[in-house]
């Protein structure tokens, strides 16, 4: 099952293979799969904002590094109180540009970069 035909060609061709798809079990017919297109670098949305990841360059064998901390006191838009649930505001694309600056500044105060761009290698 070729689960990259159903989500419209939105992924990368390898995301199959990084996500095990091809292990998954046959869906139902109420099982459906959603793909959200993220704004690029290259294609900003409103010519500011974009999808990043947090990264850090790798240095003398690092594997990995810590998380980014969002916490409430800087971001009072989110909530840590909240394990395994998700919590509702209502926005505008104003807001949303304005929290997204902030979470980006953010990352870059606790030493991470954007990372923009993803490859595939098997090693």
């Amino acid at each position: 099952m070729s689960y990259y035909k159903d989500l419209g060609g939105n992924i990368p061709q390898h995301y199959d293979k990084i996500m095990g798809f091809n292990d998954w079990p046959e869906p139902d017919k109420f099982q459906k799969l959603v793909s959200y297109k993220g704004a690029s670098f290259n294609k900003q949305y409103k010519k500011k904002m974009y999808s990043f990841v947090p990264c850090k360059v790798g240095v003398g064998g690092m594997n990995g590094f810590e998380r980014v901390k969002l916490i409430q006191r800087e971001l009072p838009w989110i909530s840590d109180k909240l394990t395994q649930s998700f919590k509702v505001t209502l926005s505008s694309i104003s807001k949303n540009i304005e929290i997204w600056k902030k979470i980006r500044e953010v990352v870059r105060e606790q030493g991470c970069l954007e990372g923009v761009r993803m490859f595939y290698s098997e090693v």
